[in-house]
């Protein structure tokens, strides 16, 4: 759940946003950990010139709840998305995102298949987005098409005590990529051309990176192991 605070003038866009999410527990599962709430909040701006609409935001994520354990999590990100009108009805679309985290080692942070990690000192996230799409907003209709593809790649990391205290300190990392590729329609009541909602529309959005780099694990994953 999320909601946008901003102002706007004829050609640009200034506004904070937050919401508030939850990540559920895999606690009974493959080592995983429990489940807590997290918030997220930040600020964003666009611009607008001619056919192109220019959108940016940097937030930052923590933990608000806590699981049984106790611990932490915090993280920022940085988003771009650029927008090209071919004509107001016909929108093509590109953006590029990166986020970062660390988590104690007593929240279960960790994937589950970052096992072999024993005792770690804290996990870190580090995370590349983007995507490109393309919608048409059919001329006299309520309908448009879409299609987008999307990837990214992510990293957890955890650094452990092979257990001869950290005069000999180890690693467990793992990363993935993924790629997604979406296709569908979209409904439009009461309102104009594509690009008439994007500079006058609810057109903001906010993307949650530390949900997001979750879910493509145990898709394509490549883990590695060695001494610090």
């Amino acid at each position: 759940m999320g909601a946008h605070y901003s102002y706007r003038d004829a050609r640009n866009l200034y506004g904070v946003f937050g919401a508030v999410g939850g990540i559920g527990s895999n606690d009974n599962c493959c080592e995983g950990g429990d489940g807590f709430g997290h918030a997220t909040f930040g600020v964003e701006a666009q611009h607008c010139m001619g056919n192109i609409t220019l959108y940016g935001q940097a937030g930052f994520q923590t933990s608000v709840t806590e699981p049984d354990e106790g611990g932490y999590y915090h993280g920022m990100f940085l988003r771009g998305v650029g927008r090209y009108f071919v004509d107001d009805n016909l929108k093509a679309e590109a953006f590029l995102a990166y986020a970062n985290a660390r988590a104690s080692s007593a929240l279960g942070f960790r994937p589950v298949l970052l096992i072999g990690a024993q005792n770690p000192s804290h996990t870190d996230m580090q995370q590349v987005s983007w995507g490109i799409g393309v919608e048409k907003r059919f001329d006299g209709r309520h309908f448009s098409g879409f299609a987008r593809y999307e990837g990214s790649w992510t990293e957890f990391k955890s650094d452990f005590d092979a257990g001869y205290g950290c005069s000999v300190c180890q690693y467990s990392r793992g990363h993935t990529t993924e790629h997604m590729f979406k296709a569908g329609f979209r409904v439009y009541l009461n309102e104009n051309t594509l690009k008439y909602n994007d500079r006058n529309g609810a057109t903001l959005d906010i993307r949650d990176p530390f949900t997001s780099a979750y879910r493509a694990f145990g898709r394509t994953w490549h883990q590695v192991s060695g001494d610090r």
